[in-house]
């Protein structure tokens, strides 16, 4: 038989082969490359035109006030916050209050979309980022101080502190007015043993949104959902906040007790606030809802403060202007100087009052008041076992906080008081 030797390929078609698959590499990577980024830039396209649809038709009833309300209204339309990314890198999504439209953003923050404001910024506009979040810029600290001039860096910081809170004081001095554009920078927790000090220096931190909740409860409390803010979730160790402006907050979680625009609640250390403002802010929660602190279980001091056009929203009562409850150690707090103005604290309306993020029926004897903003409910009585006990879960629009004591009822004295949840039983103190 013939010996056939099978013959394989030279280096030199080797090479060959190589460099024709290398030449046809470098035609048609970049035309791939090419035709994705647009059909991403197609489909982002699309996509706000799709959300500005939904807008406008939101808009025509009068239904969009905030970004809260935009949120909203992109939910029902089965959009979630975590689809607000462009498939674009480099690209963002933002709501611009102003023009009350989604825009589609370059790198360099000029409109690429809607077409009529192609090639347009920012200016004096407010902008949300749809994803709530905003490029951050690393910045280094002195012996624990930041010095903070652009929203960037203010977001870097809390990101690392929210990822990590060291021991000690950390002081955050803000030099020139900050824009966050819609993004959530909320700490989760300020730990036992460490303090958080800003100083605005007179400058102003704006546009904050948040609508998450950061705690569950434990045991049979397990199912429930606890604090939602805009800067600090739990204060677990003190702060001080002052000389600072905060406009257009927004926090909303329809779920969650302990909401507030700058601080879910506070447990055993001292919450220090003095010469700030909060001005066109609003906070949407369940259950002890308030302007400053959700829920309040340590020493405050609060000494010129200043509300303009802040809306408190809750769905359940127990919830007040500045503080939403001020249970045990939170009795001692003061506060002077205060001024509010056009600000007031109300039942947030939900299309249904039972189901997910509308439901008061979890709250003893909730029925008994409904969630009507026009019916100001005090304390009533109820029968248990033959017993006839003493419950709040009231609402009362000029409340300035909701004041644990067991033993009155708005201010009247009750005896044959219940004790095994003391919670359920708080009177408003009023301006």
């Amino acid at each position: 038989m013939k010996n056939l030797k099978k013959k394989g390929f030279t280096i030199v078609e080797l090479v060959i082969v190589i460099a024709v698959i290398a030449v046809l590499a470098a035609v048609l990577i970049p035309t791939f490359v090419n035709l994705t980024k647009k059909a991403n830039q197609t489909a982002d396209i699309q996509a706000v035109r799709n959300m500005n649809v939904f807008l406008a038709q939101a808009e025509a009833l009068g239904e969009v006030d905030s970004i809260l309300d935009v949120y909203e209204v992109f939910e029902e339309s089965d959009y979630v916050v975590e689809n607000y990314q462009p498939l674009y890198k480099g690209r963002y999504f933002y709501y611009d209050k102003q023009q009350k439209q989604i825009l589609y953003v370059d790198e360099n923050n000029k409109v690429l979309f809607p077409s009529n404001l192609e090639g347009t910024t920012q200016g004096a506009n407010d902008w949300f980022s749809l994803s709530m979040e905003i490029k951050t810029e690393a910045v280094s600290d002195t012996n624990g101080a930041y010095t903070i001039s652009k929203a960037s860096q203010l977001a870097y910081v809390f990101d690392k502190l929210d990822s990590s809170f060291p021991s000690g004081t950390v002081t955050i001095n803000i030099t020139e007015d900050i824009d966050l554009q819609g993004a959530n920078i909320a700490i989760a927790e300020v730990p036992a043993g460490s303090s958080l000090v800003i100083n605005g220096n007179d400058n102003k931190i704006k546009n904050i949104s948040a609508n998450t909740y950061l705690t569950t409860g434990e045991g049979e409390d397990s199912n429930r959902k606890y604090t939602a803010a805009g800067l600090i979730g739990i204060l677990n160790g003190s702060a001080s906040i002052s000389n600072v402006i905060f406009e257009n907050i927004n926090v909303k979680d329809t779920n969650a007790g302990n909401v507030a625009l700058l601080i879910g609640s506070t447990s055993e250390k001292a919450l220090t606030i003095s010469d700030v403002t909060i001005q066109n802010s609003t906070v949407i929660g369940h259950r002890s809802v308030g302007a400053v602190v959700g829920m309040l279980y340590s020493a405050a001091q609060i000494d010129r403060l200043t509300l303009e056009n802040v809306n408190v929203q809750t769905i359940a009562g127990r919830s007040g202007l500045i503080f939403g409850f001020a249970s045990m150690g939170g009795q001692n707090y003061s506060i002077s100087g205060l001024e509010v103005t056009n600000s007031k604290l109300t039942i947030y309306e939900c299309e249904q009052n039972t189901g997910e993020g509308c439901s008061i029926v979890d709250y003893a004897y909730a029925g008994q008041h409904g969630t009507n903003a026009t019916e100001q409910i005090t304390s009533y009585s109820v029968e248990t076992n033959g017993k006839k006990e003493y419950r709040t879960y009231g609402f009362n629009e000029n409340a300035i906080a909701c004041i644990f004591n067991p033993n009155k009822i708005n201010g009247t004295n009750v005896d044959n008081i219940k004790d095994d949840n003391p919670y359920q039983y708080c009177y408003f103190a009023l301006n």
